[in-house]
């Protein structure tokens, strides 16, 4: 770079750091009054940036920082819930008697199923916030759960080494799916709706013939246990989210190992795949989000959060909500300059 063009950028960012101060000051009146929680939208050019809020102890400072790296990094605050603050939350839905540890929303949007520790699954309407059916079976914590593409069943994964697939319309367990030697932590249904994919403690993922409950293949590669998976939108792919700090992207029909995802520096708890199949994003134990590209292997963009992420997933094809262990959800953008 020339040294003019060097001057010009320093003068850039120094514009934006003036900004950025006005705007966190902002931030940091509201947080500090419980008007809002904060949210980014960050913009990137496809070099890793990260933003990061952080309330400080004492100062009352609210300080945002920006990774080294990306040419022209934007950011600007968002509404961080599904409707303007000062609205009432909708409905809560109780009645489990102990942690929920998994939620599936139906195709249609009009059922949800819930996970818990004990032991149960439960069906809620969403419209009315009516509890339709409890399904029981497990024998220990059940520890995710997923819906079918058709939204007819329910697959649910359990502490217990099993998982089960439900009929939701009568509430009655199909089958057992049997195999794994420790405890299943997550489940995801293919979206052609036939195949199964569990992670388990056991340092593999396995696939599963749902109409038939025969285990069709074992994938090996994680050196510790697996927490999470998530399936790409044409079925052909699936990453896998484990306790070994890495992701890995199999093919599912052949359950090879496509490539490792390296990067994180903590357990990977959670991982979503976007509608085009394009991206994956991450929920690790060390404060961070990161979002991958899948053709290449690599992390285009990283977001610092307050406290380490539990969950991730996709709204829209660049739209991410994580929720983290302090209890709060963030809600980002991801948009790509040309």
């Amino acid at each position: 770079m020339t040294n003019e063009g060097q001057r010009t950028r320093i003068v850039l960012m120094e514009m934006l750091e003036r900004h950025l101060n006005g705007l966190f000051a902002a931030i940091d009146h509201c947080y500090h009054h419980e008007l809002l929680m904060p949210c980014l939208v960050l913009l990137y050019s496809g070099i890793d940036v990260a933003a990061s809020l952080e309330p400080s102890t004492g100062s009352g400072e609210f300080p945002a920082s920006l990774v080294k790296g990306a040419p022209h990094p934007w950011m600007r605050l968002l509404h961080a819930t599904l409707h303007p603050p000062g609205t009432p939350l909708i409905r809560t839905l109780k009645d489990h008697s102990a942690w929920v540890s998994g939620v599936a929303v139906s195709p249609d949007g009009r059922r949800t199923v819930s996970a818990s520790n004990d032991k149960t699954l439960k069906v809620w309407d969403l419209e009315t916030g009516r509890e339709l059916c409890t399904l029981q079976g497990h024998s220990a914590s059940v520890s995710g759960v997923a819906v079918s593409p058709d939204g007819q069943r329910a697959v649910s994964a359990s502490n217990a080494r099993t998982l089960k697939v439900w009929d939701l319309e009568t509430g009655s367990e199909l089958r057992s799916l049997r195999g794994h030697s420790d405890s299943v932590k997550g489940v995801v249904v293919s979206p052609d709706g036939r195949r199964a994919v569990s992670a388990s403690k056991d340092k593999t993922l396995k696939i599963w013939d749902l109409e038939t409950g025969s285990e069709l293949r074992t994938l090996q590669g994680h050196t510790d246990r697996v927490n999470g998976v998530a399936v790409s939108p044409d079925g052909g792919r699936t990453v896998s989210a484990s306790d070994d700090q890495t992701l890995k992207v199999w093919d599912l029909e052949t359950g090879r190992e496509l490539r490792s995802l390296q990067g994180h520096s903590g357990w990977v708890m959670g991982v979503a795949v976007s509608a085009d199949g394009q991206r994956a994003v991450s929920a690790p134990w060390d404060d961070t989000l990161k979002v991958w590209d899948l053709k290449v292997g690599a992390a285009v963009a990283t977001f610092t959060c307050d406290a380490s992420a539990q969950c991730c997933a996709f709204a829209r094809a660049h739209s991410i909500a994580a929720g983290d262990i302090a209890g709060r959800v963030h809600f980002l953008e991801l948009i790509e300059k040309s």
